[in-house]
């Protein structure tokens, strides 16, 4: 049988500074799809990252009006 050190991961966890909680938001699951698509298309030249982001920020707080 085979062991690995997953101490990096249980030190980090009980560090009280070692993890986080992630946020919760309203809408989570309609941000991410909105985020990832403006990052990819960033990523392979479809567009600028500053517009790609600005569009995203923007699909993103129409959300919450």
């Amino acid at each position: 049988m085979i062991f690995h050190d997953v101490s990096p991961f249980t030190d980090a966890a009980a560090d009280q500074d070692g993890t986080f909680m992630l946020p919760v938001t309203d809408h989570g699951t309609e941000i991410n799809p909105i985020v990832q698509d403006a990052i990819q298309s960033a990523i392979l030249g479809m567009t600028t990252p500053e517009a790609a982001l600005k569009d995203a920020n923007s699909k993103v707080n129409s959300l919450f009006r």
